[in-house]
């Protein structure tokens, strides 16, 4: 665990200091909600998941889309949304992940679909 949280935030630092990275950026912003979600910040988190979701959309992010579907949807917004509106996107992870190589978290989506 404390692993991840220097790795969320080292990235975190690289994409503010040099600019968003179209690929990264949305896990990077969406591991990082997930962080305040750890730490009872449940207002703050939402708020970088719909950051995430803000940046994956507008930069039409792919290659990455199946980590911050599993962070956002399968981790994270299930507590503000009804579980119902978190099946789409996940398959949509899904889908992302079988087609851009990353199986693993790919068929972690279909699982927590």
């Amino acid at each position: 665990a404390n692993l991840m949280m220097v790795i969320v935030l080292r990235s975190l630092r690289l994409n503010l200091r040099y600019g968003l990275d179209p690929e990264s950026a949305p896990s990077t912003f969406a591991s990082y909600g997930f962080l305040h979600l750890v730490l009872n910040k449940e207002r703050e988190s939402v708020r970088f998941f719909n950051l995430a979701q803000h940046i994956m959309k507008r930069h039409n992010s792919k290659f990455n889309r199946a980590a911050a579907h599993t962070v956002i949807y399968g981790l994270g917004l299930h507590i503000k949304i009804p579980i119902e509106k978190c099946y789409e996107p996940l398959i949509e992870g899904y889908r992302a992940g079988e087609m851009h190589g990353d199986t693993g978290l790919g068929l972690i989506c279909a699982n927590l679909s």
